[in-house]
């Protein structure tokens, strides 16, 4: 799966991305004044939906713009992923008695929605198209000769969806962002119309559109839509004296496990000035460079960090660049302060704006 999910095989993905944002700007642009007023999170996670099933599976679930109630994926995996963490915290008669039937109803409907992907392409077969659904069905195991099982596959396309849902966390964030620091869009806007012009965004401009990677990365910073991740100690043969960190001041054992707090890392004063400012140009160039490695540690770490960080990359760029180039934003509460929950990532709450076309 991972060469699929490599910066090449993503960038090969960069249209269909375009696209499904482009719907969301339509659907935001076509707004009238009485109803321009929204709460971004729930389109923007129809969005991510729409992307990964697009990108990575190869069906278009036309649900940015549908009628009626969301997709109930979407649902399901708020339901299964809230029940998850929940569950080693309860009885476990409770569990079966009482929450047992919000799980399996989650989790039906997630099977669902995957297997609907996997009859959509037995229906409409494209041999072309090398996707990560395609690797799932095809490859095989180089040592065993063994193929992943139906029911693996159904589990692994459940994944994506849920590994993917941080991204419209972190742009939500970067909306709020944005309307408290409208300098910001200002400048992001003339690198914009000066690398793109009139015509359409490519995959070509996204190298060039170097203040826009420092948007990005602010607004991970400043997010951090994935809370944090583990690490643990590198196992020493017969040596079990403590791990000693900040020279000496404080001493690990050797086998405890940690939970690395990205809310913490990334405001520490000693490596940011005025760290909860919003400040893209410290996350451009040389700036960028010289700061430390454990401050961008937006997908994780190690043998575990995130799969996907290509795949949200060229999402969150692609995303952010679209929306400040055609839309303009204004905070409906002007008084709004960041408010979060989340269960395994972190989205602002009760988060309403204004939104409207660019004026030009």
């Amino acid at each position: 799966m991972a060469p699929l999910l490599s910066a090449d095989a993503v960038a090969s993905h960069f249209r269909e991305v375009l696209s499904c944002t482009d719907e969301l700007v339509t659907k935001w642009s076509s707004l009238g004044d009485d109803t321009n007023k929204i709460q971004p999170f729930p389109d923007l996670n129809l969005l991510n939906l729409e992307a990964t099933t697009l990108t990575l599976f190869g069906k278009k679930l036309n649900c940015i713009t549908a009628d009626g109630p969301p997709h109930p994926m979407l649902q399901a995996m708020e339901d299964s992923t809230s029940e998850a963490m929940k569950r080693p915290t309860r009885p476990k008669l409770l569990n079966f008695l009482v929450y047992g039937s919000k799980f399996r109803r989650a989790t039906k409907a997630m099977r669902a929605y995957a297997q609907d992907v996997i009859d959509y392409r037995k229906a409409n077969p494209n041999p072309d198209r090398h996707d990560l659904l395609w690797a799932m069905q095809t490859a095989k195991d180089p040592e065993t000769g063994k193929s992943l099982t139906d029911s693996q596959v159904v589990d692994e396309i459940i994944s994506m969806p849920i590994g993917s849902s941080t991204a419209p966390c972190a742009v939500a964030a970067g909306i709020l962002f944005l309307t408290q620091n409208p300098h910001v869009v200002t400048r992001a806007r003339e690198e914009i119309d000066a690398v793109v012009g009139e015509g359409e965004l490519t995959e070509e401009h996204i190298p060039r559109l170097q203040y826009m990677a420092g948007v990005v990365r602010e607004t991970l910073r400043l997010s951090f839509a994935a809370p944090g991740f583990n690490i643990e100690p590198i196992p020493r043969e017969g040596d079990k004296s403590p791990v000693l960190l900040g020279g000496g001041k404080y001493e690990i054992a050797h086998d405890q496990a940690m939970i690395i707090v990205l809310a913490g890392v990334n405001r520490d004063p000693a490596v940011f000035e005025e760290p909860t400012a919003f400040r893209p140009e410290r996350m451009v160039g040389e700036a960028f460079e010289k700061l430390p490695a454990g401050v961008k540690k937006w997908f994780g770490n190690g043998k575990r960090e995130c799969i996907g960080k290509h795949w949200a990359w060229e999402f969150l760029v692609v995303v952010m660049t679209e929306l400040i180039r055609k839309l303009d934003f204004e905070a409906a509460e002007p008084g709004y302060a960041m408010k979060q929950d989340g269960w395994f990532n972190v989205r602002p709450i009760d988060l309403s704006v204004k939104v409207k076309p660019r004026a030009v």
